[in-house]
């Protein structure tokens, strides 16, 4: 799982997580 938060903060957090603790 946190591999895969990295990719989705590198993707700009798409839609599909609102959450996007890493662009914090």
């Amino acid at each position: 799982m946190e591999f895969r938060h990295v990719f989705i903060c590198v993707n700009q957090r798409p839609p599909g997580h609102p959450m996007g603790s890493c662009a914090e």
